[in-house]
């Protein structure tokens, strides 16, 4: 895992907060109901995020701090996404390569149209008062998700198959890069105050 702190002066950190705080947060299975999949090409029809798109500016900035840390890279999706108290605050243990991509929007193009396995995932925290991100190991698989495995959506809330392993404390202006195939969920897993946060998947080249 990598973790890069201070990623925006103030002025810019309290410009993206003001930005996220304001978007219009929609469900993912309303938001483009026919066109979210998972890699095997399912159609996936359940709530998993409230939903906004970044502006083109703030993700520019928040890829060239990426790109010193990592190298070149291509992006396959990214978002706004927000938890509270009442929002999207039910438990999810997951590893990103089996996270919903919305086809449109897939930059990453391969001999079928469209790859949707990102090699990393990312987290930027624009607004959090308390809470990270917490990682599990999977009582067959472990810390992460074997190649050619798909992991059934109805073990993601299934607590007797999750042993909690590591929490990395999220703050406001501090983004995080791990292995998209890594297990892992916001923490707590109910979010007192809102918390705000740039999501995005990526293809390390």
């Amino acid at each position: 895992m990598i973790v890069i702190d201070d990623v925006f002066g103030p002025g810019m950190l309290e410009a993206i907060q003001n930005t996220a705080r304001s978007q219009h947060y929609e469900p993912l299975e309303r938001t483009a109901r026919s066109q979210h999949y998972d890699p095997l090409g399912r159609e996936l029809g359940a709530t998993c995020g409230y939903l906004a798109s970044c502006p083109r500016f703030f993700e520019k900035v928040l890829n060239k701090r990426l790109r010193e840390e990592l190298g070149e890279f291509d992006t396959i999706g990214s978002f706004f996404r927000k938890n509270s108290e009442i929002l999207d605050n039910h438990m999810r243990v997951h590893a990103d390569v089996i996270v919903p991509i919305v086809k449109s929007a897939c930059s990453v193009q391969d001999k079928s149209g469209c790859s949707y396995t990102p090699t990393h995932g990312v987290v930027f925290y624009a607004d959090i008062e308390e809470g990270g991100t917490g990682f599990y190991d999977h009582k067959v698989y472990g810390d992460r998700l074997p190649e050619g495995v798909s992991q059934p959506e109805e073990e993601f809330g299934d607590e007797s198959l999750w042993t909690f392993r590591e929490y990395l404390e999220g703050k406001p202006n501090r983004m995080v890069v791990y292995p998209a195939n890594m297990f892992h969920m916001r923490h707590p897993i109910k979010t007192p105050s809102d918390r705000l946060v740039w999501v995005s998947f990526i293809q390390v080249k």
